[in-house]
This record gives C-alpha cells, sequence and structure tokens, in this order.
C-alpha cells in the first residue's frame, strides 16, 4: 500500500577554500496527512542546531547526543562532491550527513567513465564518471526499515559538465530499494 508523499527541501550555504560551508538547511514533509518540519543552523566549530515541528525523537536524541555536530546536510554534500571532484578529478571521500532525522557518512569512490544513455527528458547526453556511494546508517533509522532494505545499500552517480566551461554536477543518480529502482535525472539548467 502506498501513501502521497511530498517533501521540499531548501538548502542556504557557500563555497569557502574549495569546502561546503552550510548555513541553514530546512526540509517540510507529509505523509499520510502529516506534516513535519525542520531547520538545522549551522554554526561556529560545527555546531547544528535543529528545529523540528513538531519536535520528533530524533532531534531530541540528536540534540542531546549531539550527532549533528561536525556534519553537514545532503544539499551542501553534492556541493561538497562537485568541488572536490573539480580540483581532484577524483570521486571519493566520505562526507558525514545529518538531514534533521538520520545521521549516516557516505563513502564515495570512483567506479569509471561511461557514455550514458539520454533517458526521455534527460538534459545530458554524453560521457560521464561513474561515482558509487555507499552510506553507513549510524542513527535515527528505523531498525525495520534498515532490515527490510527500504534503505538503498548504495547508489550509482554520474557526474559530467552538463553546461561547457563549468565544473561536472551529478547528471543522473540511481539507487536501489526494496520498493525498486529510484532515478533522478538532471532535466534542466537554469542561470
Amino acid at each position: 500500500m502506498f501513501h502521497p508523499y511530498a517533501a521540499s527541501i531548501n538548502a542556504k550555504g557557500a563555497l569557502k577554500n574549495q569546502a561546503a560551508a552550510p548555513k541553514q538547511f530546512s526540509s517540510v514533509s507529509q505523509i499520510m496527512g502529516k506534516q513535519e518540519a525542520v531547520t538545522l543552523t549551522y554554526g561556529a566549530g560545527g555546531k547544528v542546531g535543529i528545529d523540528a515541528q513538531p519536535l520528533t525523537r530524533q532531534a531530541q536524541e540528536a540534540t542531546a547526543q549531539g550527532f549533528a555536530n561536525g556534519t553537514m546536510d545532503p544539499a551542501s554534500a553534492v556541493v561538497a562532491l562537485v568541488a572536490k571532484f573539480a580540483s581532484t578529478h577524483q570521486c571519493q571521500g566520505t562526507f558525514k550527513l545529518f538531514d534533521g532525522v538520520r545521521r549516516y557518512d557516505l563513502k564515495l569512490s570512483q567506479a569509471g567513465f561511461v557514455d550514458l544513455n539520454p533517458l526521455q527528458q534527460s538534459y545530458y547526453d554524453g560521457s560521464a564518471t561513474e561515482c558509487v556511494a555507499q552510506p553507513q546508517l549510524l542513527q535515527g533509522f528505523s531498525q525495520a526499515a534498515a532490515q527490510s532494505q527500504f534503505y538503498p545499500q548504495s547508489a550509482r552517480l554520474w557526474l559530467a559538465p552538463a553546461v561547457p566551461q563549468l565544473p561536472a554536477i551529478p547528471v543522473r543518480i540511481e539507487a536501489q530499494n526494496a520498493l525498486g529502482l529510484m532515478t533522478l535525472d538532471l532535466v534542466d539548467v537554469q542561470f
């Protein structure tokens, strides 16, 4: 049985010294008629403030145990990956992430190069660097969901210069979980 689900995120930050510097991350989700919102505010020394509406058990635990500190949000991780790839031409490294509910590390490794076949609405068609992302689930994950493989064991990302003279960005992401294959494809670029 599927339930209607909607989510939106908003991330603010900067790129400083070739590193992502998040300032604020907001997420609002609706499922089964219930809405949850969380805002993360990044402070000095890696401190992360958490404001969850309604206040969730996960937000309380993250605040009490401090496991959001020293992390970045998922959108900032994409910026960090793009910056690192632009300077090293390698897809590698580990990023410490907190999305407002769950704490995980994301380990990236380079898998090779491919010629992407365009999907129906693909913006990019051509050669790309393939990366593998493997999450290490740390906090805030439902034991039942983790055991049922609701969370993907890995994802594949393809980085390419979608716009000439600009850095390579993720043009496609694929992940498999218990529900099936999920594909995110770059369909537009706006300036």
